[in-house]
């Protein structure tokens, strides 16, 4: 049995998917294996796989019909057999260390989840990286349960918890409490996290930078979003008051920066209607515009956001339950984000990386 399962869940990956793999294959500590989900791929990224299964036996490959991302990794929990699992997206990689310094935390203390840092990348005209910005982690370890739920908003703050990669998952306590990723569009990962957390006993949380991210464009990522994405965002941010309030966490705040983000989210779903995202009639857009108004969880959520200019903005377009007033704040914010270069809330600082 390998000490580490990594799982890579392809959808028509094939231009990035090579350094993703060798990302794995280069790493300095050799008890691993990989699985290789093809999620029904129409490109090259099946063809990728066998070709590099067929080189090194601790590959396995493994092909189904298009599910989503949620779905192909919940198809290599069902195959992993590693004490850790370590999920890399095809398009991200991880350093060479990176299980090395995984494996190094686990033999401290064997614990159910280890944390590590990142950095945001994206790739340059001539196949280079540009680093946008550097998330590195912190040192911190959990011996009890107690010890791990405190820490759980300071990884919320630090944008260290929500997505799986950079992670190694004690494989046995996925199996015991059947956590999977849910059948949901976007933002599965946050769910899935939320659930594993709130069972885990002991966390070790690590400085290292082990994994490098590519950031998405920005309007092809709010493309993607779905027609229900008002009712995600509101089942993610009630299932982590439901956790905390459980763990005894849920000060002031902490209730306040999940409002703030809450609200936020919810002002880019005002704004993406009335871009027509999901290609509604007029009258159709204006019932979502208020059902996302008129939602009590909404209108609480405004009650506690902080009372910086923007959110000032959003609590009183979302207190005036006006859809015409709605439209107004997303056409400004439009504007907005044409003039800051397609984003809508401060850029990052770039930084190069060879």
């Amino acid at each position: 049995m390998s000490v580490f399962t990594v799982i890579v869940p392809a959808y028509n990956s094939q231009s990035t998917l090579r350094k993703s793999i060798e990302s794995i294959l280069n790493q300095t500590y050799p008890d691993w294996e990989l699985i290789l989900i093809d999620d029904g791929s129409t490109d090259g990224s099946w063809a990728i796989c066998q070709a590099y299964a067929a080189k090194d036996s601790r590959i396995r490959i493994f092909r189904q019909e298009n599910a989503g991302q949620g779905a192909a990794r919940n198809k290599g929990i069902e195959l992993a057999a590693g004490n850790y699992i370590v999920f890399c997206d095809a398009d991200d990689f991880y350093e060479k260390d990176a299980l090395e310094v995984f494996a190094h935390a686990a033999e401290q203390n064997s614990p159910d989840l280890i944390v590590g840092g990142y950095t945001d990348f994206c790739s340059t005209a001539d196949g280079g990286i540009l680093i946008r910005a550097e998330n590195p982690a912190y040192d911190a370890d959990c011996i009890t349960k107690d010890e791990a739920h405190a820490e759980f908003m300071h990884l919320r703050r630090n944008e260290l918890i929500d997505a799986p990669w950079a992670k190694a998952y004690r494989r046995q306590l996925l199996l015991e409490h059947a956590i999977r990723f849910p059948h949901m569009k976007r933002q599965q990962d946050i769910y899935f996290n939320l659930e594993f957390y709130d069972i885990i006993r002991t966390l070790r949380v690590i400085e290292s930078v082990i994994y490098h991210y590519r950031l998405p464009d920005n309007d092809d990522q709010l493309k993607k979003y779905p027609r229900n994405m008002t009712d995600i965002i509101k089942l993610n941010y009630l299932k982590t008051l439901e956790v905390l309030e459980s763990w005894q966490q849920l000060d002031v705040e902490s209730l306040r920066y999940l409002n703030q983000v809450y609200v936020k989210n919810t002002s880019v779903l005002l704004r993406l209607n009335y871009l027509n995202q999901w290609k509604l009639n007029r009258k159709d857009r204006r019932e979502l515009s208020r059902k996302i108004l008129n939602d009590d969880t909404t209108i609480a959520a405004c009650r506690t956001v902080p009372d910086g200019t923007m959110d000032k903005i959003i609590r009183w377009t979302v207190k005036s339950r006006s859809v015409a007033l709605a439209n107004l704040f997303s056409a400004g914010t439009v504007l907005y984000q044409r003039i800051r270069g397609g984003y809508f809330y401060e850029r990052k600082p770039d930084r190069t990386c060879i």
